[in-house]
């Protein structure tokens, strides 16, 4: 039996917004980070995921808020997430995977794998003071481990991160 690793994972969070053509302005808020995960337990290995801490009370909030433009103009707003390198870093001579690391949405739990490209976590019209002005949802995390899979030692993405991105475009 080997000893349990550790993994952990502290991921920044940066967010970024595009502006549509009607000149409308929303601002993006996260709330809940950085992400990060204990050392694993024998439970955790042998159930082959540890959740982040708080799980599934806590997570990464997004909140999309329209603060700008004409109150009849209807825009689709779209969170997108990604990772910024393709691995979460680890001991000499390893690298664990970026997909090892899976969100979803708090009020879907259908977890999907973190990527290096762009992934729609959630999509949603607006307008200003009316249509879903403002909203939010909860981003929950978990981290794939596995005795054979993650040779001890300490995992960290150091400057890896955590991307999200809004954009808004007319409907």
């Amino acid at each position: 039996m080997r000893a349990a690793s550790c993994v952990i994972a502290t991921l920044a969070m940066m967010a970024g917004a595009a502006r549509p053509a009607s000149a409308q302005t929303a601002v993006l808020t996260l709330s809940g980070g950085p992400v990060s995960f204990a050392a694993p337990t024998g439970a955790d290995y042998a159930a082959g995921w540890l959740y982040n801490p708080g799980y599934p009370g806590s997570g990464l909030t997004y909140t999309l808020d329209i603060t700008k433009g004409a109150a009849n103009t209807t825009v689709t707003t779209t969170v997108s997430i990604r990772a910024a390198t393709a691995t979460l870093g680890g001991p000499a001579g390893y690298s664990k995977p970026v997909g090892d690391l899976q969100w979803a949405r708090a009020d879907q739990m259908a977890w999907t794998s973190l990527t290096t490209v762009n992934v729609a976590v959630e999509s949603r019209q607006m307008q200003k003071n009316k249509l879903n002005d403002a909203w939010a949802n909860t981003l929950l995390w978990r981290m794939r481990v596995g005795w054979l899979d993650d040779p001890p030692g300490t995992y960290t993405t150091g400057p890896t991160g955590i991307v999200v991105t809004l954009s808004l475009t007319a409907p």
